[in-house]
């Protein structure tokens, strides 16, 4: 078995992948901003393994600004709730 970590991928599950945990993340957390999903690729496709609800993203790189007006917004619409 070959594991593959932070490699973009082109394949033809590439799509299917991308359409199962936007699902996933829309139907089990939609009020959730950022979860890391886990997903196999297995023998008989992809298969969604789990939900990173604390990702460790402080390790990879991302448009910090982008982010943190994300969770800005998102810290703003919950407190409008309350």
């Amino acid at each position: 078995m070959e594991v593959v970590c932070g490699i973009q991928m082109f394949d033809p599950l590439s799509e299917y992948i991308v359409e199962l945990v936007e699902d996933a993340h829309n139907k089990l957390a939609p009020g959730v901003p950022l979860i890391g999903w886990d997903v196999a690729l297995t023998t008989i496709g992809a298969v969604l393994l789990e939900g990173n609800f604390s990702c460790n993203f402080f390790r990879g790189t991302f448009d910090k600004n982008e982010y943190f007006q994300l969770v800005e917004k998102y810290m703003i619409e919950i407190e409008q709730r309350s």
